[in-house]
């Protein structure tokens, strides 16, 4: 008789995503999880205030909100880029 594990819980999902993220990070870059992680929230701060103070300045909002969009995900993006590149490289073997 097999006995199945429980599913993981959100907290274990994210431990475990935040130490894969740290291993790639630390082979191919040099940093941790928590550098990468600090660097990727100032970023889309950032990003978002300038792009207030831009609509604030006149700026189109649709252009302002392309910008933040952007500005947003794209560290999201290269995120899910190096972890999927990880797991097909675990496919691969």
């Amino acid at each position: 008789m097999a006995t199945s594990q429980p599913p993981p819980t959100i907290f274990e999902s994210i431990a475990d995503c935040n130490a894969r993220l740290d291993c790639i990070l630390r082979s191919r870059y040099g940093m941790n999880v928590q550098t990468y992680k600090a660097i990727k929230a100032t970023t889309q701060l950032v990003g978002v205030v300038a792009m207030v103070f831009a609509m604030e300045s006149g700026m189109d909002a649709g252009t302002a909100g392309l910008i933040i969009g952007a500005i947003v995900l794209g560290p999201e993006a290269i995120e899910a880029i190096l972890l999927d590149a990880e797991a097909d490289g675990n496919r691969e073997e």
